[in-house]
């Protein structure tokens, strides 16, 4: 059980699909094993809670890296903004495959401008 438990926490940080989804799923599935209700709602809680944990601190320590201060200068999120207005739709479209980047308010929600975010939802 502790193998499906990695399991789900790993498919719920990098498969692109629902987090719902992902999780119905596994509940489904812990289900048809007969496993025990209050035990099943411990597991979905604590792997959401690593999760959730996970999904803001994996960006947070990576942003402090120094390849990638270089990055978030003025100059190369003006450039990220300005490809945003143009292809916005398509480039949000595409992040939702791309692990890492779905939740794009964890990476830098204070760089980017209130517009861009008001449009990512």
């Amino acid at each position: 059980m502790f193998s499906e438990w990695i399991r789900f926490i790993s498919s719920i940080l990098f498969i692109p699909i629902s987090d719902d989804l992902l999780v119905i799923r596994q509940i489904s599935s812990w289900l048809r094993q007969n496993q025990n209700p209050a035990v099943i709602f411990l597991l979905v809680w604590s792997a959401c809670f690593i999760c959730f944990n996970l999904f803001y601190a994996i960006p947070r320590f990576f942003r402090e890296l120094p390849f990638f201060q270089k990055l978030l200068t003025n100059k190369h999120l003006a450039k990220a903004e300005a490809i945003l207005q143009e292809k916005g739709t398509v480039a949000i479209a595409m992040s939702f495959f791309l692990p890492g980047v779905r939740r794009r308010s964890t990476i830098c929600p204070d760089c980017w401008p209130i517009h861009t975010v008001r449009m990512c939802w």
